[in-house]
Formats: structure tokens, C-alpha cells, sequence
């Protein structure tokens, strides 16, 4: 086991509610890791809770709960917020845009009708119905080069910009695939302009949002993730505990030539859930 303080992992014992990063914390690719059961198993003995909050936009939080399911977790109430959730809620609260392009998956794109936004481009080749109010960037898996070049169009004739979420990588079995924050850099690279605001990990309004919506105060819940730039960063940026986890993309020496310092580290979930099984 990693040497963590002592007075950080007193303090471990007091949090409500565990928000876990998903890929790279709790599962990888397809299988979920052989302690993540083990975690939930201890929260829910404790009487505690925990939510899934992941940037990963391309899907809807119904596939990731059939997901994770499928994958073999036992739990009856999995609770999963995404970055896309985030994006749709702060639209409709802070912004009067009804009709929206979308450069996402057919699952982002659901998410935005359920909160009541006109899709103006329902496939993916960029053709759209009418003139959008935004443009949105999730981490589009169905990208293709049409849809690409419209949203670009859109980006350099200075439309409201807004995206997701910043990741450059998605992690996956074997390696990492290009995610948002590749998206957002080719974009850059096309029109010389980045989003306007970017909502997920590590922007404070999408823990703000889970407290509010949980009803959990922010000085009883801990950040759990394997990201520094996300995770991490969310946790500082929140104000709240923040525990790295080395089973994804950061390793020691990342951690080590990094300005961003969580209070705990540990090799995985498992090593967390030995310390608070009291």
C-alpha cells in the first residue's frame, strides 16, 4: 500500500458520497476490475453512497448502467451522471438556445431532446434542418469528415461554441483512443478558436450540479478518479477530497512532475475500500 497521511485518511472515513471516475477506475474496456465489487460492497455496508460521474459523453447514463450490469455488478441502485446530462442542464438553466448542431453520438443527441432541444443535424453527415442557436462537442465516436467540416463552419462563423468535456484520450483494453479533447484541438486547428465553455471534469458546476441534485453537502464528498487533469483537478477545483487512483492513465511519475496533488493515492478502488471496511 501507498504512504498516505494520516490525517487525510481519518478524514476518508467521514465522506457521505464516493463520485467515481468510471474508465480507468472502475473498469477498463469491458471488464470490471477484480476489486471494484469488492468497493461497492463496502460503501454500501457503511451505509454510504457512491455515483458514477464520467466525462465520457457517447453514451446515455441508461447504457452505462446496462453496461455495467452487463459486466457483472450486483447493485440495484447505480446511479450514473455524465458530462452531456451536465452540458443539456446548463443550457436549459443559464442559456436561451432551443436549437442546437450537435457533433455527438446518436445517444448524446437523445440526451439534449430529453432536455427539450431541437437537434438540427439527426444524422451524421453533417445535413441540418435549420440554422442551430449553439453547436455542441461531445466525444463523437460516429464522427464522420462531413459532419467535421459543418461543425466548423459554425465554430469559424462565431456561433456559441460549448463542449463536454476537455479529455484528450479515452482509455481503453490495450491502449487509448482519440476523445473530446483531440476533437476540440482539430477544430482549433481548422478555425483558430477553442469552446467557450467547456463543462465537464474538471469545471466545478458539474460537482455543484451532483450536490445539489443528491443533496449531499460538498465537505462530505470524495473525488475518486485516475486522471490528474480531470479527476483531480475537479477535486481542487471543487474544494472537496480528491483520491488518485493508479489503475488507468496516470502513473507515479506523472504524479510526481505534476503541480496538481490529491490528498490520497492509492493503487486502486480495492486499497480504499481495505482502509474504511471498519
Amino acid at each position: 500500500m501507498l504512504k498516505n497521511d494520516n490525517s487525510k485518511l481519518t478524514r476518508l472515513l467521514e465522506m457521505d458520497l464516493f463520485v467515481l471516475d468510471m474508465d480507468g477506475t472502475f473498469y477498463l474496456g469491458t471488464h470490471l476490475f477484480d476489486w471494484s465489487e469488492y468497493f461497492i460492497k463496502v460503501i454500501r455496508k457503511l451505509g454510504k453512497d457512491y455515483v458514477f460521474l464520467t466525462n465520457n459523453s457517447s453514451k446515455d447514463p441508461d447504457s452505462y448502467v446496462d453496461k455495467i450490469k452487463g459486466m457483472g455488478l450486483k447493485d440495484e441502485e447505480i446511479k450514473v451522471f455524465t458530462s452531456g446530462e451536465a452540458t443539456a442542464e446548463y443550457l436549459k438553466r443559464y442559456r436561451d438556445y432551443k436549437n442546437l448542431f450537435v457533433l455527438g453520438t446518436p445517444e448524446l443527441k437523445k440526451i439534449f431532446r430529453i432536455y427539450d432541444f431541437n437537434v438540427v443535424n439527426p444524422d451524421r453527415f453533417g445535413e441540418y434542418s435549420r440554422e442551430p442557436d449553439a453547436v455542441i462537442l461531445g466525444f463523437d465516436k460516429t464522427l464522420t469528415y462531413e459532419s467535421l467540416a459543418v461543425m466548423c463552419d459554425f465554430v469559424r462563423r462565431g456561433l456559441p461554441y460549448v463542449a463536454t468535456h476537455p479529455d484528450i484520450n479515452c482509455p481503453i483494453e490495450g491502449g487509448f483512443i482519440p476523445d473530446a479533447g483531440a476533437m476540440i484541438q482539430a477544430i482549433k486547428a481548422s478555425t483558430n478558436r477553442v469552446p467557450d465553455m467547456i463543462i465537464g471534469k474538471p469545471n466545478p458546476y458539474i460537482l455543484d450540479l451532483l450536490s445539489e441534485k443528491l443533496k449531499i453537502e460538498k465537505n462530505k464528498i470524495c473525488m475518486i478518479g485516475d486522471r490528474l487533469y480531470t479527476d483531480i483537478k475537479l477535486g481542487l477545483n471543487s474544494g472537496i477530497m480528491s483520491i488518485l487512483v493508479l489503475s488507468g492513465e496516470t502513473t507515479l511519475d506523472d504524479l510526481k512532475n505534476s503541480e496538481l496533488t490529491p490528498d490520497l493515492v492509492f493503487e486502486n478502488i480495492g486499497e480504499i475500500a481495505k482502509v474504511i471496511d471498519l
